[in-house]
């Protein structure tokens, strides 16, 4: 396989994925039940992407801890909001 025909494969998975993750969070969300064992679970979804596409997770280290950080920076509002 071509390298523009694995790109154009791998961008149209991560856009068919990511479609629907945001499915399955909408209407988690609107049901109300498990829904942070769900976001939790969709949060796995890029290492098994990477896993499949046999990308290198230390390539994906610097998103990770990105990732890790923000989502700790927003948990604090949410706790003073509630």
């Amino acid at each position: 396989m071509k390298k523009s025909q694995k790109n154009t494969l791998e961008i149209g998975i991560v856009i068919l994925l990511s479609i629907i993750i945001g499915i399955i969070a909408f209407f988690s969300m609107r049901i109300g039940k498990y829904v942070s064992l769900l976001i939790f679970g969709l949060g796995l979804v890029p290492i098994l992407i990477a896993y499949i596409f046999k990308i290198n997770l230390k390539k994906m280290l610097p998103d990770i801890i990105f990732g890790i950080i923000d989502n700790l920076l927003l948990i604090i509002p949410a706790i003073i909001g509630v």
